[in-house]
């Protein structure tokens, strides 16, 4: 199976580099890494990545913002921001570049694969979507036998505030539990569906596409025949006629409440470790931290933000105990453990004892990637 293949845009060359090794170790392969729009362009065309992975703030004269929006018009490259700053006129700039998702720095690898996962998820879904379109000009038979096996449903509906269906595809039944034929026969209408606190949005998104003449993409909740709620992602857009006015509205709906919910898992889980009354620090093989809990910003008294890409012997290990300190990393390298007592000092440089435990880290194919260790002062 090929390896899905990424570009970098990033104009930080330690960052850009962090973010090649992490995904090579989740087994994508990187195509290039660039730092400015111009030749993330060139690189576009000239590499055909899968995916682009692009800072919004990038050296030259454009943004990755304006970056972006060049290669969704020229080459439909699914595109990921990274930024460190999230404000609220970047993130209406970015809207209309139709990002397939946004990763916050310094970033986390188990974020980082989770978007990628969606992105990836996404983009297969629309290219399939895409691929549907064409064979419904084909004949009226291909398209049934096609729509029917699609994970999801296919639809074209009226522009109304229920969404009364038209045509709608046999994965109907098995996304919302209702029959094409209760769709169609308007005994059940997709906005009956929608979780009432979401229904509004999903009408404004749609005018709002509608007026620009633009695709729209958005993410709602539906209760199912059953009862059940799921998370759906849908795209779709306006179908004109030639003097462009507006026949039917055409898509694609498909369930992402695994995604969402592994989402909630990892920040459950986030949070889950920011509870516990040890420091947790995780580092990569030469040290470099990647993670650091809340008690361990208390216990050395650093911020994560400052120690994260520093490495742990200049956050934790005072120069007296240094040797001590590389003769144990040196060892944790090899895929040892390591616990014990150990002078270690705060952001200050105030030294005390703690109590260490250090474990290596394994991919899913025994690969030793990184070593995680906890740290509580040591009892008196």
């Amino acid at each position: 199976m090929e390896k899905v293949r990424i570009l970098i845009v990033e104009d930080e060359a330690i960052i850009a580099m962090e973010l090649e090794s992490q995904l090579q170790s989740l087994g994508y392969e990187v195509t290039s890494i660039v730092d400015t729009g111009e030749k993330a362009i060139e690189k576009a065309e000239a590499d055909k990545p899968d995916l682009i992975l692009m800072d919004i703030r990038i050296k030259g004269e454009m943004d990755g913002i304006d970056t972006a929006e060049v290669i969704r018009n020229k080459f439909n490259i699914p595109v990921i921001f990274s930024t460190a700053y999230l404000d609220q006129k970047r993130i209406e700039r970015a809207k209309i570049t139709m990002p397939f998702g946004y990763v916050l720095k310094p970033i986390q690898e188990r974020d980082l694969k989770v978007t990628l996962e969606m992105a990836l998820y996404v983009t297969k879904v629309d290219t399939e979507r895409k691929r549907v379109e064409a064979r419904l000009k084909e004949s009226e038979r291909s398209k049934s036998t096609l729509i029917s096996n699609l994970q999801g449903m296919a639809y074209r509906c009226e522009n109304a505030k229920n969404w009364p269906f038209l045509f709608v595809s046999e994965g109907a039944k098995n996304l919302t539990g209702y029959s094409k034929d209760e769709f169609t026969k308007q005994k059940v209408f997709l906005n009956d569906l929608i979780v009432k606190e979401d229904r509004e949005h999903v009408w404004e998104t749609v005018q709002n596409a509608i007026v620009k003449d633009l695709p729209f993409v958005i993410e709602y909740r539906i209760c199912t025949a059953e009862g059940k709620l799921k998370w759906v992602w849908e795209k779709g857009r306006k179908i004109s006629s030639g003097d462009n006015q507006l026949i039917f509205l055409e898509g694609f709906i498909s369930d992402i409440t695994d995604f969402k919910e592994a989402e909630i898992t990892l920040k459950l889980q986030s949070k889950l470790i920011d509870s516990i009354d040890q420091g947790i620090i995780a580092t990569d093989l030469r040290g470099q931290v990647l993670f650091f809990n809340k008690f361990a910003e208390k216990l050395y008294q650093w911020n994560s933000a400052e120690v994260l890409k520093m490495n742990i012997m200049d956050v934790t290990v005072p120069q007296v105990n240094e040797q001590q300190g590389k003769e144990i990393m040196v060892d944790l390298a090899k895929g040892e453990s390591w616990s014990g007592e150990f002078m270690v000092q705060r952001k200050d440089g105030t030294a005390f004892m703690a109590q260490i435990s250090n474990f290596p880290i394994h991919d899913d194919d025994g690969k030793l990637i990184g070593i995680v260790g906890t740290s509580r002062k040591a009892d008196k």
